[in-house]
């Protein structure tokens, strides 16, 4: 991903928001085909950044007989948009987020929402959503370490059980995991940024353990989730444990 694209395409975006004001009548607007053909040429640049373009959606009040789309909606669509470019603009730098495919993941169905849950854990991150961030970071370590500890232990001593592995806390699956050799120490030393991700959805949590939402603990809870994502890669891949 060229990190000079970002404001590229974030003024291209602002071309088109102009030129739909201009051309807008009743609120409302007849042709967003420049916005599907501007999404398409988007997606092979910077693919995985834009928030995603319902079109339908964007008919607002509008019934589909009348061929028009609600300009408010598009407005609301190209500022978050803008928004992410803008950051990244500032930036200057791409995702941190592990970005090969998850072949090591033997759940398929799991592998494809976890596949989705990083897509949006980037677009998180990119647009300085440090909550977020570090919600989706705990939910992917948990789902990736369930799977590998399921397959990979099945035939040790006292393996635990898949119903057993999704009672077992973010810090005992990531205990458990360097126990069986399956990824680092690392990751459970630096694992206090995600440990407790689930309290974060309670805000009284937060307040009440004092639990830290910074750009560090996002970047930190990015690198954990790295760190796990590589070692479950090289240990299927046949390179051995890390």
């Amino acid at each position: 991903m060229n990190a000079h694209a970002f404001p590229l395409y974030a003024g291209l975006l602002r071309k088109i928001r102009d030129e739909m004001e201009q051309q807008a009548s009743d609120h409302s607007i007849s042709r967003i085909e420049i916005v599907e053909q501007f999404l398409r040429q988007a997606e092979e640049k910077i693919p995985g950044v834009l928030p995603k373009f319902d079109k339908d959606a964007m008919r607002g009040r509008w019934p589909p007989a009348f061929g028009r789309y609600d300009l408010s909606l598009i407005r609301a669509w190209i500022a978050l948009a803008m928004s992410r470019l803008e950051t990244l603009a500032q930036t200057g730098s791409e995702s941190p987020v592990f970005s090969a495919p998850l072949t090591f993941v033997s759940d398929l169905r799991l592998r494809e929402i976890l596949e989705t849950d990083l897509g949006e854990l980037r677009r998180a991150y990119a647009v300085g959503c440090l909550k977020a961030t570090i919600i989706l970071c705990g939910a992917a370590i948990e789902a990736l370490l369930v799977d590998a500890l399921a397959h990979h232990t099945a035939n040790q001593p006292n393996a635990p059980s898949h119903s057993t592995l999704l009672e077992w806390s973010l810090g005992k699956l990531i205990d458990k995991a360097i126990e069986y050799n399956l990824v680092r120490p690392a990751a459970g030393k630096f694992s206090h940024s995600v440990r407790d991700y689930r309290n974060m959805v309670h805000p009284g949590r937060v307040v009440r353990e004092g639990l830290t939402i910074d750009a560090e603990e996002a970047r930190i809870a990015i690198e954990i989730l790295n760190i796990v994502c590589r070692d479950l890669s090289a240990l299927v891949q046949g390179a051995g444990a890390p």
